[in-house]
């Protein structure tokens, strides 16, 4: 006697919905689809970051060829760099 008890156990994902009567079913489903345009704007902001870590790259290389340049500064470029270096790599991998 295999008979089944209780109800079974449906996990929605974003967008559906279902009802419930005799048996549950799904009675609606929302696509959510990427558009181009948001593609195209990550391809901008990514040409946009490399604008800017190469001005980054300008600036820090002057400071630490400055001969006044305080230890402090130097260590607080180093972490700032440190910290910079971990949220590239937080958005590479995911």
């Amino acid at each position: 006697m295999n008979k089944k008890l209780g109800i079974d156990v449906i996990v929605p994902t974003f967008g559906e919905t279902y009802e419930l009567a005799e048996k549950v079913e799904m009675v609606n489903k929302v696509e959510r689809k990427v558009t181009k345009t948001l593609r195209l704007d990550i391809l901008e902001r990514l040409e946009k970051l490399k604008e800017e870590m190469k001005d980054m790259d300008t600036y820090v290389r002057q400071d630490l060829h400055d001969v006044n340049l305080r230890d402090e500064d130097i260590f607080r470029i180093n972490e700032k760099i440190k910290d910079l270096e971990k949220q590239i790599l937080k958005v590479i991998e995911g």
